[in-house]
C-alpha cells in the first residue's frame, strides 16, 4: 500500500496557512491600517497624527510639502512606531506610499495642503421681529 501522508500533509499545511492569513486580516492593527483614508486634507501649520499600527517603509512624492515626525522626509523614511505625525510645510499635494518590505505597495494616501483660512466676523447685526396675533 502506498503512503498518502505527503499529499495530506501538503493539504493540511495549505489549509493552515490560509486560516492564518484569514485570521490576520481580522486583527486590530491590520483593520486599523486599512481604515486609513485615501485622501487627507490639511491646512498649513495643522499637524495630523495617523495611527498606523505597525512599522512600514514610507515614501513621499513631494518632500517640500510635508515633514514627518518633525524631520524633512527624504526619498525614503522608515516609520518605526504606531503613529506618524504629519506637519504640512507648504501648499501642494504629496502622496504617502506604504510598502511591505520596501517592495510591495500596500497603501497610498494623498495629502492635500491648503493655505490656512481665517474667518473674521464683522458688520452689523440685524434682528427680525414677528408680530403674531393669537
Amino acid at each position: 500500500m502506498p503512503r498518502k501522508w505527503p499529499g495530506r500533509l501538503k493539504k493540511s499545511i495549505g489549509c493552515l496557512l490560509a486560516a492564518v492569513v484569514l485570521a490576520l486580516n481580522f486583527t486590530a492593527p491590520v483593520q486599523n491600517f486599512f481604515s486609513l483614508p485615501k485622501e487627507l486634507n490639511l491646512q498649513q501649520g495643522q499637524a495630523e497624527n495617523l495611527n498606523i499600527g505597525f512599522p512600514l517603509p514610507l515614501t513621499a512624492t513631494d518632500t517640500n510639502v510635508l515633514q514627518i515626525d518633525g524631520d524633512s522626509l527624504g526619498a525614503r523614511a522608515w516609520q518605526n512606531g504606531n503613529t506618524v505625525e504629519l506637519h504640512p510645510q507648504a501648499c501642494g499635494t504629496s502622496t504617502l506610499r506604504f510598502s511591505l518590505f520596501g517592495l510591495i505597495p500596500v497603501k497610498h494616501i494623498t495629502v492635500n495642503v491648503t493655505p490656512r483660512v481665517t474667518l473674521v466676523p464683522g458688520g452689523q447685526s440685524i434682528g427680525v421681529s414677528l408680530y403674531t396675533k393669537g
